[in-house]
């Protein structure tokens, strides 16, 4: 064996150490980044579980329902608390009022007087529980007409000054929600 080929045969020795060195070197870091995101993923899970188990907020979005028939006036007078609202159809057309009813809120609470029609002569006859009366241009007729009012009586004081009142009006056909309002019973 000549010296060139004794220096070639260290040479190649050292080298397929390093290389087995560097082969294992790329095998401890691709375990590691498997590992990394294994446990990244354990995680997530955890949680992704935890967050389900937490009762949420009951988080409230913007309305897209239109304010077709606006609250125009609130009124809640002492010693009783004998409330009023009056609302305003600012649509664009005339609504068919034995087709429509309305559902109150108060902060958010549905009120024990949902109206089952807005035809005055309708109205009379039906369970109207806390609310007194309607009245207006608006339900006289068969048609609730653009420009018209509604004045609705609610009684027994579930309306007070300072409380946020919603007037949510549907209609019959489809129980679709038509229009939204909401308004602050002035102090």
């Amino acid at each position: 064996m000549t010296e060139n080929s004794a220096i070639k045969d260290r040479s190649s020795k050292v080298n397929s150490g390093a290389d087995r060195e560097a082969d294992s070197e790329a095998n401890s870091q691709v375990l590691a980044v498997l590992l990394t995101v294994a446990i990244v993923i354990i995680l997530a899970m955890v949680v992704l579980l935890w967050a389900m188990s937490l009762e949420m907020p009951d988080v409230q979005f913007p309305s897209k329902t239109p304010a077709i028939f606006e609250i125009r006036q609130l009124k809640s007078t002492a010693p009783n608390y004998e409330g009023k609202i009056t609302l305003y159809n600012g649509g664009k057309i005339d609504y068919l009022n034995s087709d429509l009813y309305a559902e109150i809120y108060r902060n958010d609470v549905l009120l024990p007087c949902r109206i089952e029609t807005f035809r005055g002569t309708d109205f009379i006859p039906t369970h109207h529980y806390h609310v007194k009366t309607i009245s207006g241009s608006g339900c006289r007729n068969d048609y609730w007409r653009k420009g018209e009012k509604v004045a609705i009586d609610i009684t027994d004081g579930l309306i007070r000054p300072g409380d946020r009142i919603r007037v949510d009006v549907f209609s019959k056909t489809d129980n679709s929600r038509i229009s939204t309002d909401t308004n602050i019973v002035p102090q």
